[in-house]
């Protein structure tokens, strides 16, 4: 029974991981600080935590899955601090504002990966629809 609490403690940590990767890829959640994916993850690493301390004879394997619980959680929270954090938007650009002077981004490209000279694109013609893809994680 204590070997299975622990197998099934240790597979909630992936599997909120694969949660939070899935909701935020399919509904656009990207959230700093994902509170339920973190609840399930502190559940899962005290009952590894419990098991550790409380049952003896202390075996390796029981040790090996705490340690390595706690580098995926510590490995997630790194992951959504460095690539779920986004800078904040400024607020002074609004619908049909002229972004010429204020535009400089480099580094776009098209579909065809073909590197975009933004100044061109806008000089084109009066009315210019950018969008943006955020691309793959």
């Amino acid at each position: 029974m204590d070997t299975a609490r622990a197998l099934v403690a240790f597979a909630l940590i992936p599997a909120a991981m694969l949660a939070h990767v899935l909701v935020a890829q399919h509904f656009g959640w990207f959230q700093r600080w994902p509170i339920p994916e973190l609840v399930v993850m502190a559940a899962a690493v005290i009952v590894l935590l419990r098991q550790w301390i409380r049952i003896r004879p202390i075996k390796k394997w029981r040790i090996g899955l705490n340690i390595a619980a706690w580098i995926l959680v510590g490995f997630f929270l790194w992951w959504i601090q460095v690539y779920s954090a986004y800078p904040e938007v400024d607020p002074s650009l609004a619908v049909g504002d002229d972004l010429t002077d204020r535009l400089s981004i480099d580094g776009l490209v098209d579909s065809n990966d073909e590197p975009i000279d933004i100044r061109s694109v806008l000089d084109r013609s009066d009315v210019t629809l950018l969008v943006f893809y955020r691309g793959y994680w």
